[in-house]
């Protein structure tokens, strides 16, 4: 109900705010950054449909709020009535809707080219780094590439969960961190090392999360939201093990998340 809400709402805005939206500093970065996930007019179309879901479908016009917060507001627009009065409450905050998208698109999509950039510098397999350590190196460079895979994709603004859409700019900054270690002079064998081992702890709880979701997905069911937390408290993991720095928005360890995920396994459906 709410994505069918949300596109009439676009339906409505769609002319003016498409319009102020090419005049917005920045969007022309934007554009460039956003080129490998596709042409530009569907990131103009992801910001459209972001800026209306925060206006209309959020408790606080222009703010984030948590799942249910989105749902009880889609469910009080049941009627035409229902949808102009919010149409009318709710237009004026749109401009800054708009905006704040574009600033957390901007912090994601401009770490997301640094990070392409380390990539691309670096080959196709392995950073550019001494010939006996490059074997070492290649698993992690590979397992940074498909981490990104699931980070940054086509329609990511808006399949991104709310709460975590904030984090994402983080998360690519602790990938940028670990290329940067994996190519240092001095220490791309350690990085390797502690890659490897960080690895072994996270890959076994990363490869059952996304098989969970692919099977729930196959049987037409909906995500399981304890099944989507963990998913991204799987990244919050990433940079508490590899990227300690930056810090993380919750408190995991691989103990914790591996009890999580018996939890989740055992309040399974059978």
């Amino acid at each position: 109900m709410r994505a069918g809400l949300r596109r009439l709402f676009v339906l409505h805005i769609s002319d003016d705010v498409t319009r102020r939206m090419k005049y917005l500093p920045g969007m022309d970065a934007l554009a460039k950054y956003y080129a490998p996930l596709g042409p530009v007019k569907n990131l103009h179309a992801d910001l459209l449909a972001l800026a209306a879901e925060r206006t209309f479908l959020h408790d606080e016009p222009g703010e984030a709020a948590d799942d249910a917060s989105i749902i009880d507001t889609a469910w009080r627009v049941r009627t035409p009535g229902q949808f102009e009065q919010c149409l009318h409450a709710r237009s004026p905050a749109v401009d800054d809707a708009l905006r704040q998208a574009c600033e957390d698109a901007a912090a994601i999509l401009s770490a997301y080219h640094a990070v392409a950039l380390q990539l691309a510098e670096r080959g196709a397999s392995a950073p550019a780094i001494a010939p006996a350590v490059a074997p070492a190196v290649a698993p992690a460079v590979a397992d940074i590439r498909g981490q990104l895979a699931h980070l940054v994709l086509p329609g990511f603004l808006l399949s991104t969960p709310a709460p975590w859409l904030a984090h994402v700019a983080r998360y690519l900054s602790a990938i940028h961190i670990r290329l940067g270690r994996l190519t240092g002079a001095g220490s791309a064998r350690r990085a390797a090392e502690r890659e490897a081992r960080a690895g072994e702890e996270i890959g076994p709880m990363w490869r059952a999360c996304l098989e969970r979701a692919a099977d729930l997905e196959r049987q037409g069911k909906p995500p399981d939201p304890a099944v989507v937390r963990f998913r991204w408290l799987i990244e919050e993991l990433r940079v508490s093990l590899l990227a300690e720095q930056l810090g993380t928005s919750a408190p995991v360890s691989v103990q914790r998340l591996q009890r999580q995920w018996a939890q989740i396994v055992e309040d399974a459906p059978g």
